[in-house]
């Protein structure tokens, strides 16, 4: 099974560059002094008011082409009109990450291609977008202790940032598209993962951001999780994808959009924490999201669920392990999920027992079910003739189901393989409204017969 784990405050960062890909170079050219026939690269930096940016620092950023990979970095610095120089280029494409001496300001250039030695770039930096968010996870893995120290890694930029779990985070960020990863802070720790076969999938936790200068992206609580290495089957172009929207449909950034593979909360019942590394990702500036098929279905289908701050949620239709199969090597599109402020319900659940079956009881607390929305992971456990209170529940009309809560029996209906629709009673509420609850609706529950 998978697992969570939080991640933490970053102090802003700033960025600004221009190319990348592997370099073997890690020496420092000096100021803009020395233009004679060695210059490879050169240019002015300008302020967003359009003066000469003075002691700005300019990067040449090569060799990351992956989370993990140790990018070098060469580093200029402007002179009293803005000007900078690089004497040599090792690479064929390369980055350049620009920033004001006060990183109030800062730009970005994105591989940078040998056919532009020679030209005198003008790059204008501009105020940075800032990324914020909260970090959590939770540390189940128990071939490696993880700690509670991470790090954010910006692919191309050489930017790296640690961060303790717990923590809110802010930074900042040029405008244009990253890559940005939430991974453990210790490198033995990685490379323990990796010697356990564990996948750089599961180990950065990658999130895609497309920025406008002086934009805000909230990621909201981001989690890191750790799961069971997965084994897939699927072809690596099969994936599901689909936009994220508000009520007025208007693109949502920074949206988490999980796949919910375990329907019933099976994984609930069994006192497992579910883990979303695989399937989980957080929409871009345009509200896009993009995930790979599960590795596992629980049942004979999965549902997407997308969530914001502030208690906003949103759900997919259905999708059938069949449809899976039939798209496989190709991209399920989805229509957008619409986000709603979340609704809540009130239920009351009496027992009714069958008289001619000894084996059943009629003592309400001998009777423990678990509790909730078919698709989500809003489930919870009582005991008969009790109430049980769910909050954070998607809008309009969804299945609800409950069933037995003791694991002796849910294990012997599951050796047997029993059909989940012997022991799962569903009922259908209609009228979840956002921002309400819907008070005291009563049902009946009856215990299976084994």
């Amino acid at each position: 099974m998978k697992n969570n784990k939080l991640f933490s405050l970053f102090t802003v960062l700033v960025v600004l560059s221009a190319g990348f890909i592997a370099c073997s170079r890690d020496d420092v050219a000096g100021t803009a002094t020395d233009t004679e026939n060695t210059v490879a690269i050169a240019g002015v930096v300008k302020t967003s008011g359009g003066v000469a940016a003075r002691r700005a620092s300019v990067q040449m950023i090569s060799g990351a082409s992956k989370f993990g990979d140790k990018p070098v970095v060469q580093e200029a610095v402007t002179d009293s009109v803005g000007a900078f120089v690089f004497d040599t280029v090792a690479v064929d494409t390369f980055n350049l990450l620009v920033q004001l001496e006060d990183s109030s300001e800062i730009a970005f250039e994105a591989s940078v291609s040998s056919d532009r030695l020679g030209e005198k770039f003008e790059i204008s930096v501009d105020k940075p977008a800032i990324v914020s968010g909260t970090f959590n996870y939770a540390d189940y893995l128990e071939e490696v202790t993880i700690g509670s120290g991470f790090k954010l890694s910006v692919l191309g930029t050489g930017i790296e940032q640690s961060v303790l779990a717990g923590d809110t985070f802010a930074f900042a960020l040029p405008a244009g598209n990253f890559k940005l990863a939430f991974s453990p802070n210790d490198e033995a720790v990685v490379q323990k993962l990796r010697d356990l076969d564990y996948p750089d999938s599961l180990i950065y936790l990658q999130i895609s951001a497309e920025l406008a200068s002086n934009d805000t992206l909230h990621l909201g609580d981001v989690r890191w999780v750790m799961g069971e290495k997965p084994v897939n089957a699927w072809k690596d172009s099969s994936r599901i994808s689909g936009y994220v929207v508000n009520s007025k449909k208007k693109a949502v950034a920074g949206a988490a959009v999980r796949l919910v593979t375990d329907i019933y909360g099976f994984e609930f019942a069994a006192g497992v924490t579910t883990s979303t590394a695989e399937n989980l990702v957080y929409t871009d500036s345009n509200g896009y999201w993009s995930l790979p098929f599960p590795t596992q279905v629980l049942y004979d289908s999965l549902r997407v669920e997308a969530t914001a701050a502030d208690d906003y949620i949103a759900v997919s239709r259905f999708i059938k392990v069949s449809e899976l199969k039939k798209n496989e090597g190709k991209n399920i599109s989805l229509d957008s999920l619409k986000l709603a402020k979340t609704a809540s319900l009130n239920l009351e659940v009496r027992l009714v027992i069958n008289k001619e079956d000894s084996t059943q009881t009629d003592n309400c607390l001998m009777n423990g079910i678990i509790v909730g929305l078919v698709g989500t992971d809003r489930f919870t456990r009582i005991v008969t003739c009790d109430q049980a209170f769910l909050s954070g529940l998607p809008v309009d009309e969804h299945p609800l189901v409950y069933y037995t809560s003791d694991m002796a029996v849910l294990s012997a209906l599951w050796e047997r393989d029993a059909k989940p629709e012997s022991y799962l009673t569903f009922v259908r509420f209609v009228g979840l409204a956002p921002n309400d609850t819907l008070e005291r609706q009563i049902v009946t529950y009856t215990p299976p017969t084994l």
